[in-house]
C-alpha cells in the first residue's frame, strides 16, 4: 500500500484504539498474521509496533492489506477495474514526528536563498513543505546497512549541483581578499600568473574526536598538498583556505582576516579553480559552476557526492569505496599512496586550459 493508505489507517487505529485501550493495536493481513509497519506509523501511541509487542498483553488486529482496503469492493472488483464501496468515508489520520524530525535547521549556506525559507521568516498561515534530511538520514549513506565501523553507501544516488547566494558585504569582503592575493603575487613575481587556484589542504573535521578517524581515512595528507602547492606555486596563484590549527604552505597566499564558510566560498568564486579534498568545498565549486580537481582516494565514490564536470581522483579498487570511520584503514592509506603528486599536478594544468 501507499503513504496514502497507511495515513487513512492511523484514523481507525486512533479509533480502535479508544475502544481497546488496553490492548496492543496492530496492521496487518489478519489471514497471514502477518503484521506491518510503516514509516507513517512511527511515535503514533495508537499503533504498536512489532518489535515493541508485549507477549503478556493481548492484541487488536486490524485487517488492512492490499487485498482489504475499505473503499474497494472486491467482490465486485476484476483485473479490468477497481468497482468502489461508496459507503465508505475516510476519518482523518494523524501523524507524529520525534523531536529529531520537528527541528527545522538552518545553515549559513541556506543565507539568501530563495528557495529556502529562514526559520525566524515563517508565516504561520502558510503552509511549509518540509524536507527531511538531516545527520541520520542523508540519501547517500544507506543507515539500515551501515554500523559503527563503517558506512556502506546508497549506489543508487547522485547529487545534483547547489546553490550559494552572497551577499553584497560578502562580496565585498571576497574582492579585498583577491586584491590582497594579487599583491602578494606580484611582490614575488615577475610574470603573469596562469589562473588562481583555492587550495584546501586540511579540514576543520581532522580535530573531532568524532569525526578524526574518518578525515584521516579521506585525506591526502598535508605533505602531499605542501608537495603539490610546491611544484605549480610559481605558475598559479594559490590561496590557501585556512583555520586556527592550519599547517600553512610556504610561498602561497592566504589571509589573515577571519572569516566563515560563507565568505570563503565567494573568494572560491573569484577563482579559476578549486583544489582539494571531497567535501563542502567540492559542493560549492558545483554550486558556482567552477572547474575543480579534487582527492576522493578510495572512501567514498564520486558518484555519490561528486559532479562529472569535475576531476575526481578515485582509488579504483575492490574494497573502494570502503566507508570505514571506526578505525584507521590500511586500505584508504594505499588509496593515498597510488595517487600521487604528479597525476594531480597533470590533471591541474589540464583542468585550468579545458574550457
Amino acid at each position: 500500500m501507499g503513504y496514502g493508505d497507511d495515513l487513512m489507517i492511523t484514523g481507525i487505529a486512533r479509533i480502535e484504539k479508544k475502544k481497546y485501550p488496553n490492548k496492543q493495536v496492530v496492521i496487518g493481513n489478519l489471514d497471514e498474521k502477518k503484521i506491518y509497519h510503516s514509516i507513517i506509523y512511527d511515535n503514533n501511541p495508537n499503533i504498536t509496533y512489532v518489535k515493541d509487542l508485549d507477549r503478556k498483553k493481548s492484541v487488536h488486529f486490524i485487517n488492512y492489506h492490499n487485498f482489504n482496503r475499505p473503499y474497494i469492493n472486491y467482490e465486485k472488483s476484476n483485473l479490468e477495474q477497481w468497482i468502489w464501496s461508496m459507503n465508505f468515508s475516510p476519518t482523518p489520520g494523524e501523524l507524529y514526528f520525534s523531536e529529531h524530525e520537528k527541528k527545522i535547521y538552518h545553515s549559513i549556506i541556506y543565507d539568501n536563498n530563495p528557495n529556502i525559507t529562514n526559520i525566524k521568516y515563517l508565516d504561520r498561515l502558510k503552509s511549509v513543505h518540509f524536507i527531511n534530511y538531516h545527520n541520520f538520514n542523508r540519501p547517500y549513506i544507506n543507515f539500515e546497512k551501515s554500523n559503527l565501523e563503517r558506512w556502506i553507501w546508497n549506489m543508487d544516488f547522485s547529487p545534483t549541483p547547489g546553490e550559494l547566494y552572497f551577499s553584497e558585504d560578502e562580496k565585498i569582503i571576497a574582492d579585498e581578499i583577491i586584491i590582497e592575493a594579487k599583491q602578494f603575487w606580484k611582490k614575488k613575481n615577475k610574470s603573469n600568473y596562469n589562473a588562481i587556484i583555492f587550495l584546501e589542504a586540511s579540514s576543520t573535521k581532522i580535530h573531532s574526536s568524532a569525526l578524526s578517524l574518518k578525515q584521516k581515512n579521506i585525506n591526502w595528507g598535508f605533505n602531499n598538498w605542501n608537495q603539490l602547492a610546491t611544484k605549480i606555486k610559481n605558475d598559479y596563484l594559490i590561496i590557501q583556505s585556512v583555520h586556527e590549527t592550519s599547517k600553512k604552505i610556504e610561498g602561497v597566499f592566504y589571509s589573515n582576516k577571519k572569516f566563515n564558510f560563507r565568505i570563503a566560498c565567494a573568494i572560491l568564486d573569484r577563482c579559476d579553480l578549486f583544489v582539494g579534498p571531497e567535501g563542502g568545498f567540492g559542493h560549492a565549486a558545483a554550486a558556482l559552476n567552477k572547474k575543480a580537481v579534487i582527492y576522493y582516494g578510495g572512501w567514498i565514490h564520486p558518484r555519490l557526492t561528486g559532479y562529472n564536470f569535475h576531476e575526481n581522483l578515485y582509488f579504483d579498487h575492490p574494497k573502494s569505496p570502503c566507508g570505514v570511520r571506526g578505525y584507521l584503514c590500511d586500505h584508504c592509506d594505499e588509496a593515498r599512496k597510488s595517487i600521487k603528486v604528479d597525476l594531480f599536478e597533470d590533471r591541474i594544468r589540464k583542468a585550468v586550459l579545458k574550457n
